[in-house]
């Protein structure tokens, strides 16, 4: 039976309310908004397509339609063209102010007298950076600001490399409007475009967490935060740990702490630090650290979160393979009281590491440390994490101790301190009884009492004494001189 629901004359449309909702509205109404999008595109890039050649107008509103990394691309090209262009003509001026202000210092020099030469010298010293400055302050040509304000308005998080590039060479007002940007665009990175990112795109990104006007600038260094817990990697870790440690004053702060601090466990917990083999570089580049109490984030964060990750992989059998005597010490020294007491306690993630020492010498065993952990175990704790690594230091000096203990028996005790009480079903026996062919009245045997006396004490009498015993015996069993 054929299909009447569409009839192609009348253009009639079944009248079913669940064939009323099919996809083919949505379908419409998704081209819709994508056609208002493109056509709003179109229109915010009116005033730069105006100003470009007809060529590049027409690949540039080809790459609207269909391609928009092909237009993040284009808009690149053109501002750095525009801005190549610009930085020549500064040249030019820089160097035409020179010349000038030697021609005027010449000029200066050969009209007055020498005590003047001095001061038109000087003069025109301090003229060539006022001129230099005068000629870099040109503004923007048409078509770069164009391609500037268009990029703007993207909000495409492609364009996130583009603004950092652009962000330190803009003067105040243009670096407000790429903030601005960023605080939309920088959630929307991903891993595969932090792969992408150059280093330098990179350092203006981390460059953005420490930013100056920290109060005015709280979302966009939310945004940054949220963007490096997605692409960052281990070159972050020292950005966000000085945001992490930091003092937090008002509330905005606070929340900025907050989630660097949740950056941080993020990004730790998912980098590659290497082997156990790599505690020993990771334990000298912390040893070495500079620390003060004005300044203790100058810690290096990479190696503190390196050995909170590969500290437990240490076992009893490869401590003392992987680290020497030096490097054990040198792990022992990270727990002075010294730096304890005046910046391990107020630091932040330092007693987390210290918590894996402790832990690390008391599963390996290692007697060394007792001493160092005795100072731990009675030091101050203000705070939980304080009391947290005191306990800890507490049970791994019971552990040590009971190991020393157990050393100490072994090498004292030599023997059992009485005999096991044996079962008669244990004995050593003979497997047969032994029959004897001489009779027992044939047997030799002492002669008198005497021979039996000392045959009972012979192993303790003096070396004469066993002589006559030897003689005594043998005459003992010679025959009498009537039976020869």
């Amino acid at each position: 039976m054929p299909d009447l629901s569409y009839h192609e004359d009348s253009k009639a449309l079944s009248t079913s309310h669940r064939e009323r909702k099919e996809p083919l509205p949505q379908r419409e109404a998704q081209a819709t908004v994508e056609t208002e999008i493109e056509n709003r595109k179109l229109k915010a890039a009116k005033p730069l397509l105006a100003l470009l050649s007809l060529e590049e107008r027409r690949h540039f509103s080809a790459s609207i339609e269909h391609d928009p990394s092909e237009t993040i691309s284009m808009l690149a090209r053109i501002l750095h063209r525009e801005r190549r262009a610009r930085q020549q003509q500064w040249a030019l001026r820089i160097a035409g102010s020179g010349l000038l202000g030697i021609l005027g210092f010449g000029v200066v020099s050969s009209r007055l007298m020498d005590a003047y030469s001095g001061l038109a010298f000087f003069s025109a010293i301090f003229a060539l950076p006022l001129l230099g400055y005068i000629a870099r302050s040109k503004p923007r040509g048409e078509r770069e600001q164009a391609a500037f304000d268009y990029l703007l308005q993207l909000e495409d998080k492609r364009s996130v490399g583009l603004l950092l590039e652009l962000w330190r060479s803009v003067s105040a007002n243009d670096q407000y409007r790429i903030q601005k940007a960023m605080i939309v665009c920088l959630p929307q990175l991903d891993h595969e475009d932090g792969l992408k990112m150059t280093a330098l795109q990179r350092e203006r990104l981390h460059g953005m967490l420490h930013y100056s006007y920290y109060l005015q600038h709280s979302d966009l260094r939310l945004a940054a935060i949220a963007a490096l817990e997605r692409v960052g990697g281990r070159d972050s870790l020292g950005s966000l740990y000085q945001i992490a440690a930091g003092e937090a004053a008002v509330k905005r702060e606070q929340a900025v702490r907050a989630a660097a601090q949740q950056c941080l466990h993020t990004l730790y917990s998912r980098l590659d630090f290497g082997g156990p083999e790599k505690i020993p570089e990771y334990i000298l580049r912390l040893f070495k650290a500079p620390s003060s109490p004005a300044s203790p984030v100058t810690v290096h964060a990479d190696s503190l979160y390196a050995l909170i990750v590969l500290l437990p992989k240490l076992t009893r059998e490869n401590y003392r393979q992987i680290l020497n005597p030096t490097e054990r010490d040198r792990l022992c020294g990270l727990l002075d009281p010294a730096t304890l007491g005046l910046y391990g306690l107020y630091v932040y993630d330092k007693l987390k590491l210290y918590r894996e020492i402790v832990r690390t010498l008391e599963r390996v065993g290692d007697i060394r440390a007792m001493n160092m952990l005795r100072h731990v175990a009675v030091m101050e704790a203000p705070s939980d994490g304080a009391k947290q690594l005191r306990a800890a230091a507490q049970e791994a000096l019971r552990v040590l101790r009971q190991q020393v203990a157990k050393e100490k028996v072994s090498k004292t005790l030599l023997r059992a301190s009485s005999a096991p009480d044996a079962q008669p079903d244990e004995l050593l026996r003979a497997a047969a009884p032994a029959e004897s062919e001489t009779a027992p009245d044939e047997l030799l045997r002492a002669s008198g009492t005497q021979w039996e006396g000392r045959s009972a004490q012979g192993a303790f009498l003096p070396a004469a004494d066993k002589d006559i015993l030897i003689q005594d015996r043998i005459n003992s069993i010679r025959p009498a001189s009537g039976e020869e």
